[in-house]
């Protein structure tokens, strides 16, 4: 009866081996379609960080057009002035006002989007290094394996 009860728990404990390879197998799948996923997230956010770069650079050359059109507006209003010519520099000023309502504006914009940009830029370097490490983990274990 204990050879019997020994070949028995034998056959069962190849049966979890066998059970065991082939959760282990399909968890390797696993792993690797979670990476490849992982990398395609990571591919995206890539895009969309572009994009905000690309928008932000916008907002930061339009400000400085602004700037420059405030500051070339300001000093022919003070020609204006000395010139006696009050009507062209009320013109003038009121131009410079909306280009100062639009510097704040492009300003209030470019300071929601930096840290933005920098946030996500962190999390894309962070993601970059845990996935690098993931996939040395799996070809540790691939190379153990075979």
């Amino acid at each position: 009866m204990s050879t019997w009860s020994k070949i028995f728990t034998a056959i069962r404990g190849g049966v979890n081996e066998a059970t065991e390879s082939v959760a282990d197998n399909q968890a390797m799948r696993i792993l690797d379609q979670e990476i490849r996923d992982a990398e395609q997230s990571l591919r995206q956010a890539r895009s969309d960080l572009a994009g905000i770069m690309a928008s932000n650079k916008s907002v930061a050359r339009r400000l400085e057009e602004n700037r420059a059109k405030e500051t070339k507006d300001s000093d022919s209003a003070r020609s204006a002035v000395s010139a006696g010519r009050m009507d062209l520099a009320q013109g003038l000023a009121q131009r410079i006002a909306t280009i100062r309502s639009e510097v704040q504006r492009d300003q209030e914009e470019l300071d929601r989007l930096l840290p933005r940009q920098q946030q996500m830029l962190r999390t894309i370097q962070d993601t970059e290094a845990r996935i690098t490490q993931m996939k040395r983990e799996v070809d540790n274990v691939k190379a153990n394996e075979s």
